[in-house]
Formats: C-alpha cells, structure tokens, sequence
C-alpha cells in the first residue's frame, strides 16, 4: 500500500522509500528537515511552556502516587504473613536411616 506521508511516498508493504516527484529531486534528510522545521511549532511559547509544566506536575503526581500505594501494598503483604504466620521458620525433620 503506497500514501503520502509529510511530502514522502511511502511504502508500507517493505517500507521502501520513494521520493515524490512534486518535490524535485532531493534526499530523504532533505525532505524530513523541510517538512521537520514547516511543521514543528515554536517551542518557546508561553501556551508551550505551560503545557509542560502541567506534563510535569502530572507526572510527579503519578509517580509519587504509585510509590505511596506500593509502599501501602507491602506493607499489606508483610502483614498477612505475619499474620498467618508464614514467616516462622519450619521444623526441623530428623532423617533416619
């Protein structure tokens, strides 16, 4: 199956490339920083800046939720075995022959 992709004839049966005539005749890198610097938006906006902020308090947020949860499921465990003890050491068997 063949489409047009950021200005590129692509090929997804071999992922063959394939250059697109209406471009002319330039490389592959050519053609991705072309399309690259036309697409990308300016990173220094103020909107940008905030989004990632947000990005990063949220990611905070879940990695100190995921650590407290884990520390309250261990916490859990060690519990139940202590409980019905399951940490006790056996007995020892004596073999006789």
């Amino acid at each position: 199956m063949t489409f047009e992709k950021n200005g590129k004839m692509v090929d997804e049966t071999n992922n063959n490339y394939q250059p697109n005539p209406e471009l002319g005749n330039t490389t592959a890198a050519e053609e991705d920083n072309s399309v690259a610097h036309a697409d990308s938006p300016n990173v220094n906006t103020p909107s940008v800046q905030k989004n990632i902020k947000n990005f990063q308090r949220i990611y905070l947020i879940l990695v100190v939720t995921g650590l407290l949860v884990g520390v309250f499921v261990a916490w859990g465990v060690v519990s139940a075995l202590n409980r019905f003890g399951l940490t006790d050491s056996q007995p020892q068997i004596e073999q006789t022959r």
